[in-house]
């Protein structure tokens, strides 16, 4: 996992976020990572998220990605695989565009 922000320090330990210090924004990339459901709705508590970039998360279920997308209301990019584009709610997706989120749906193979 790679975290990128302006004023913080952040890290993700078993599941358990621990915020270090103020964070003006913040940008993720969990792709490949072995997050599960727990550390994925973990992070939309961090209200200055605003790029993530979560591809082939394989051990995250479709109903976590919404819920964390729904709750991560600062979110300005994302990345997300391909295939979920046709099982996320469609009201999901334009929710997530109607506040401004560009989404780039990535078709990359999965790698171990």
């Amino acid at each position: 996992m790679r975290l990128f922000g302006s004023y913080c320090l952040a890290y993700l330990l078993n599941d358990d976020l621990l915020q270090l210090q103020p964070v003006v924004s913040l940008q993720i990339n969990l792709s490949y990572c072995p997050i599960s459901d727990v550390g994925l709705l973990t992070l939309a508590r961090l209200s200055c998220l605003q790029n993530m970039k979560l591809v082939h998360l394989k051990n995250v279920t479709v109903n976590s990605f919404a819920s964390t997308l729904l709750d991560c209301e600062s979110l300005k990019k994302l990345k997300l695989f391909e295939g979920l584009k046709f099982i996320l709610p469609r009201s999901l997706i334009e929710c997530l565009e109607a506040r401004g989120c560009i989404i780039r749906w990535m078709d990359k193979p999965f790698v171990i």
